[in-house]
């Protein structure tokens, strides 16, 4: 939240948008079951957004 209030709007999107893209490649890890082919298309669009996110 301390983020959110006094960072960069560039940054702070960049990480919060990032966190379950982290989290899919963290529980494959873990569980050792990979995850669904939609999971991963959800991540891709993830990324590919990120890139649109304008920076300072």
């Amino acid at each position: 939240m301390f983020a959110l209030a006094h960072g960069k709007m560039g940054f702070v999107v960049t990480l919060s948008s990032v966190t379950p893209v982290m989290i899919l490649s963290i529980l494959w890890l873990l569980t050792k079951k990979r995850p669904p082919p939609a999971a991963w298309a959800d991540a891709a669009i993830t990324v590919a957004g990120i890139a649109f996110v304008p920076g300072d």
